[in-house]
């Protein structure tokens, strides 16, 4: 047993040495090879330090003390270590210890033999052909919380779990063999995670058997185990979330969709992989989502800002989704750049019966709100009262938490085909019922007076990101932007003196905001008439928007000091209904009054390159509509500004619908 023992040590000696260097890079597998490694060196390094030249003795070698690793070596008074031929060895270190010469005594070995093998981490068996278990070191009890008795004696196959799923017979037979991973059970059932490596020392007289290394890797299984738990689980989340998450390549195409997103669009995830996710978008959101790739390895201020994208479903339907980019480019786990978001709005799923209910309830709500109103249809709850009221109060704070965005539509110039100007719009986010119309938020904000300090804010943002896109060129500089202005705002009192601080804080040219009104306010009383010529006196444009529906007469018309007029889109619409003519006809005439009084005619609501051919042929100045782009977050919308496009309106295709 000694001398088993004995051999061991040096195994583990020259094991330890190696095996310390490479646990660190290589980890368990390695330092477990250099133990096997150590032990294949037995024969040699036996024989070199047993040989004359390296022994040496202790004149008093029964009082000789062994001292630990990391302790210094001591001895009595009179004591005098000398070497084989007599000499006296030279005294050792009390710091460094003793060299190899003056540690290679056979006492020295037994005793470090024994120490190293009781306080090895590592299990070391000695089996024999049918592995029966003849050698054990200390730490086999230990971990597997048996006695020594039990162990020797004993099958090895009977301490593993699930024997039959492990080819034992190979590894403990082989002369060399690649390690196993398996569990060992102790007494009290509890299962530890080895590594398992054998030598084949049979021919070793003094071993005669297969000698087995395990290192215990349970806690590297149960990193593993997490690890791999974690992975499912952000899987299966993927796999069901209702979030839409696209994963693309350098050139557009998908690499990876959420199923359960894609099934509510209407796709099977596999039948779009490979495909241009750009061909389910709208025209506008081409561009726009095609310059934000772009520009993705240069970041900005509008990085990782969300943004809405029109995403056409599989039935044709439109479905809103905010969305936000970012670049994984790098990551080998995901390699693509990643749009994540949820979509907002579902599309329009009604049954014809359900269309012709809601544009009843449409038109009862538009009755409702005065004459010359165009109402949409909003879906009803179980309390609308009770929902107004909540969203009156959510309304109160949206400012302050920042609910509330603004997004631009571009004017297009119908002779040269450039972008004119934009048309600033308000989105409110609510946290919980997503994206308000403001058709549902305006009228909420006019009753409480809340319109008054939105408008404001509205104005000033607006008019801060006008400055910058006419800051990017010189062809930028004339750029305009408009906003609507509503009755409670207009009866504010301070309404002109905040428009002239905004202009000025902005640093613009007057002459470059717009100021538009509805023709339900020009068509009022003359109360605010004194108002609207406030505003025209600080140099704006003024525009009538909605016009078209017969509130306002010729005379009236011409005593407000506006500059343009916009039709409204109900006018543009009919253009392709029933009686076009009479649609041309209204058209022109709209057209020629302006002419009279000095004012040009914007075009809203352009859904079509054939409505957009008819206006441009009857004479009409501006246009803007969904043709052009919908509205849309500031850097999407200056997209064709920054790349110095131009939008070409003869060759215009129509788009996706």
């Amino acid at each position: 047993m000694i001398r088993i023992g004995w051999m061991l040590f040096v195994a583990v000696s020259v094991g330890v040495a190696v095996g310390a260097a490479l646990r660190g890079e290589t980890g368990v597998g390695l330092g477990s090879a250099a133990v096997a490694a150590g032990a294949m060196a037995l024969p040699v390094v036996r024989d070199f330090l047993l040989s004359p030249a390296h022994k040496c003795h202790f004149e008093s070698h029964r009082d000789a003390l062994f001292v630990p690793v990391g302790e210094s070596w001591t001895k009595r008074p009179g004591e005098v270590w000398r070497l084989a031929d007599g000499s006296p060895a030279r005294r050792p270190s009390r710091t460094a210890g003793a060299t190899l010469g003056e540690k290679s005594g056979w006492d020295w070995f037994e005793r470090c033999s024994q120490i190293l093998i009781e306080n090895s981490k590592d299990i070391i068996f000695v089996i024999d052909g049918k592995s029966v278990i003849q050698f054990v070191t200390a730490s086999g009890p230990r971990l597997l919380d048996v006695q020594l008795d039990d162990l020797l004696g004993t099958e090895l196959m009977a301490f593993i779990e699930r024997p039959e799923d492990h080819p034992l017979t190979a590894l403990f037979s082989a002369t060399t063999s690649e390690p196993v991973q398996l569990q060992l059970r102790s007494a009290d059932g509890t299962l530890r995670w080895f590594e398992m490596r054998a030598e084949d020392m049979t021919f070793e007289p003094d071993v005669a058997g297969v000698v087995v290394t395990a290192s215990e890797i349970s806690a590297q299984k149960k990193a593993e185990l997490d690890l791999r738990r974690s992975e499912a689980r952000f899987r299966a989340l993927a796999q069901h979330t209702s979030d839409l998450i696209v994963v693309l390549n350098e050139d557009g195409l998908i690499l990876w969709a959420s199923p359960s997103a894609m099934n509510k669009l209407g796709y099977t995830p596999t039948a779009i992989l490979d495909k241009e996710f750009s061909h389910l978008l709208h025209e506008g959101d081409r561009r726009g989502l095609a310059h934000r790739l772009a520009v993705l390895d240069q970041p900005t201020e509008e990085t990782g800002i969300p943004f809405e994208l029109n995403v056409r479903g599989a039935d044709d339907q439109w479905h809103i989704v905010e969305t936000r980019l970012t670049d994984l480019r790098n990551d080998p786990n995901v390699a693509g750049m990643v749009l994540t978001g949820h979509v907002l709005t579902e599309g329009n799923r009604s049954t014809p019966h359900e269309l012709i209910r809601n544009a009843g309830t449409a038109m009862r709500s538009a009755k409702a709100r005065g004459r010359g109103r165009v109402s949409g249809y909003e879906a009803p709850s179980s309390d609308d009262d009770s929902v107004r009221s909540e969203l009156r109060s959510d309304l109160a704070h949206a400012l302050r938490r920042k609910e509330l965005t603004v997004h631009y539509q571009p004017f297009v110039d119908l002779v040269s085909g450039a972008v004119t100007g934009f048309q600033a719009v308000m989105r409110w986010r609510h946290p919980t019922r997503g994206v308000i119309s403001p058709a549902t938020f305006v009228p909420l904000a006019q009753e409480s007076e809340l319109i008054v300090p939105i408008g404001r804010w509205l104005l000033e943002t607006a008019l801060c990101q006008l400055k910058e896109w006419q800051q990017l060129d010189v062809h930028t500089s004339a750029l305009t932007v408009s906003f609507e202005m509503f009755g409670r705002q207009l009866e504010d009192e301070a309404i002109v003196a905040d428009l002239a601080a905004a202009i000025a804080n902005a640093n613009l040219d007057p002459s470059t905001v717009i100021v538009e009104v509805t023709e339900r306010i020009a068509a009022q009383a003359s109360t605010l008439t004194p108002r609207l010529e406030d505003i025209a006196a600080l140099g704006v444009g003024l525009h009538v928007v909605a016009f078209g529906l017969g509130l306002t007469s010729h005379s009236r018309l011409q005593s407000l000091p506006f500059t343009g007029i916009k039709l409204d889109r109900s006018v543009v619409a009919a253009l392709n209904g029933s009686h076009p003519e009479s649609a041309q006809l209204q058209i022109r005439s709209i057209i020629s009054i302006a002419a009279e009084t000095g004012m040009y005619v914007i075009a809203d609501a352009i859904e079509s390159a054939a409505q957009l051919q008819q206006l441009k042929t009857m004479g009409c100045d501006r246009a803007q509509g969904i043709y052009f782009g919908r509205p849309t977050d500031p850097l999407t919308a200056a997209q064709p500004l920054r790349t110095a496009a131009r939008i070409r309106t003869p060759v215009m295709a129509e788009p996706d619908r």
